[in-house]
């Protein structure tokens, strides 16, 4: 007859029969229900038989233990005591009832013809026991799937370049791999949770590294330039005008004095890009160059003292060449040799005062190349930093104000500013052991005076200006005109906004998170400081 049903068995082994339908593999395919008393069930649709499939009793062959469920209209609970199972009536002999031998449940509808069969099956629950049924392990994704998030949003937004703000060229590159790799595992079914814990924390220490490589600051080396500006004052301090053998036009003293002072301003200039002092480097070498070849004659003084220089500066590399910090290596000791011998053979045979001025300035450059060679010295930086993040941190919570428990302006834009500087030098390339610890002393005496100026009385002020903070702005209004707002971080990045208004709006939503200090410059020559913190 025909017959549709559904139904499920307790675990994932199939029965072994033997010859008379009985099971053989009896203790990998039971589920012991043992105390339990029955099994309910929502049943909606045409009446169906239910029937539990124990180990005791022929397989496939009508021997279950059945329950007749009426059809029902609506979902209606079912609840079958272990009690109202029984055998068909024609099974003989029938089995004992044992409910620690139950391998599968199972709802049919049985009929003589083919038709449709409709009736569902919902919340099968067994009664008066808590089984205790196989774990299925659940490996929890949300955290790699919010950390592969964060890294495509921060991928996404982020610009490679040299400029403040940018990040590294290649470094999105390294940030988009490690993004992969933990999408490959948060996109495998198979990943176990451990898989996924290390994928999470493969991918989040990547952010970190992709975050702490985003240009804060730009070190601009002037060494090239400030040796230049030596070189040259030299040459001026040393050269006569007239109209003598050896000697300059009159007039020539003063344009080269130009260049020179032109450079200077550039060096002295805190702004200053690399670009700019690699140009003021090049127009004041050029300017040199120029100066030299209007002597009248041929003046070979100028490559004579040059020489003498050169040999002058080698004798720092006696006893004194190698690979140990204050040593010059050997390649730089035998380069500035050669380049005094090729000098030598300039002066013995020049015809023209170019010559000389090109041996000259060759012979520099060698000078130059050998005094920057030297094996510097370890720098130990651990007591400059403890004190910058102390200091940090104290400034970081601190309120300007003239409350007690708050700090006068003076005293925070003092430490602030030599915060700025203290990090600048971390980060210089020509910082010098002797440049740390000056700057220890100069930060650890200003930080003292800050946390001794704490107000500890109620400071009678007035107030000139209001800041209010919504979402993305930050709006100032003031009694006084505000001539300009500087916004900057604690590593010295500014960003001045010229305003010379009572009100001034400052929009934040495309800057970093972190802390920053606003300045605010009044046009009567005052200034105030707060402190701004983006989340």
């Amino acid at each position: 007859y025909e017959s549709c049903g559904i139904g499920f068995a307790f675990t994932g082994t199939d029965p072994t029969l033997d010859a008379n339908n009985m099971v053989t593999n009896e203790a990998s395919v039971i589920y012991d229900l043992t105390g339990a008393t029955g099994i309910s069930f929502y049943h909606k649709g045409e009446s169906v038989n239910f029937s539990v499939i124990c180990s005791n009793t022929k397989q496939d062959a009508g021997h279950d233990f059945n329950f007749l469920v009426p059809s029902h209209t609506d979902w209606t609970l079912v609840e079958v005591d272990f009690t109202s199972l029984a055998q068909e009536s024609w099974v003989d002999p029938k089995a004992t009832w044992d409910p620690s031998k139950i391998m599968k449940l199972q709802w049919q509808v049985k009929g003589g013809v083919a038709r449709a069969y409709t009736f569902g099956i919902d919340e099968v629950t067994v009664l008066g026991k808590v089984l205790n049924l196989p774990n299925q392990t659940v490996v929890d994704k949300a955290g790699l799937q919010l950390s592969i998030s964060t890294a495509t949003n921060l991928h996404t937004n982020a610009t490679e370049g040299t400029a403040v703000g940018n990040y590294p060229v290649g470094s999105k590159a390294t940030l988009l791999a490690a993004i992969n790799a933990a999408t490959t595992v948060n996109t495998n079914a198979a990943a176990t949770q451990t898989e996924v814990d290390n994928a999470k924390a493969t991918l989040d220490a990547a952010i970190v590294t992709f975050q702490n490589s985003r240009i804060t600051s730009i070190v601009v080396d002037k060494s090239s330039l400030t040796q230049a500006i030596s070189y040259a004052t030299g040459i001026h301090n040393s050269s006569v005008e007239g109209t003598g053998n050896g000697q300059y036009p009159a007039g020539s003293k003063a344009t080269l004095m130009t260049a020179i002072t032109s450079a200077q301003a550039v060096n002295n200039n805190t702004s200053a890009t690399q670009q700019q002092v690699n140009d003021a480097v090049t127009s004041l070498n050029s300017a040199v160059t120029i100066f030299l070849n209007s002597v009248n004659g041929i003046n070979i003084s100028t490559l004579e003292d040059k020489i003498d220089e050169a040999t002058l500066t080698l004798l720092l590399a006696t006893n004194n060449t190698g690979n140990d910090p204050g040593n010059y290596p050997f390649s730089s000791v035998t380069a500035l040799n050669t380049a005094i011998t090729t000098a030598q053979n300039v002066l013995a045979t020049a015809t023209t005062q170019s010559q000389i001025t090109n041996a000259v300035n060759a012979l520099q450059n060698e000078i130059n190349s050998f005094l920057n060679s030297a094996i510097p010295y370890p720098i130990d930086v651990t007591v400059l930093q403890t004190l910058i993040d102390i200091a940090e941190e104290t400034i970081e919570s601190a309120q300007i104000g003239s409350q007690i428990g708050q700090y006068p302006a003076n005293t925070f834009n003092a430490l602030y500013e030599e915060l700025i500087t203290a990090n600048s030098l971390m980060i210089s390339p020509n910082a010098t052991q002797v440049d740390i610890d000056a700057q220890v002393v100069t930060l650890q005496n200003i930080y003292n005076e800050f946390i001794a100026s704490v107000r500890t009385d109620v400071e009678e002020v007035s107030d000139v200006y209001e800041m209010n903070v919504s979402n993305q702005t930050v709006s100032i209004t003031s009694s006084e005109t505000i001539q300009q707002v500087v916004l900057t971080t604690v590593l010295g990045s500014r960003t001045a906004i010229v305003c010379n208004s009572y009100h001034v709006q400052i929009s934040t939503a495309t800057i970093a998170q972190g802390v920053y200090f606003v300045t605010i410059e009044f046009a009567n020559g005052t200034s105030e400081t707060i402190r701004l913190i983006k989340k």
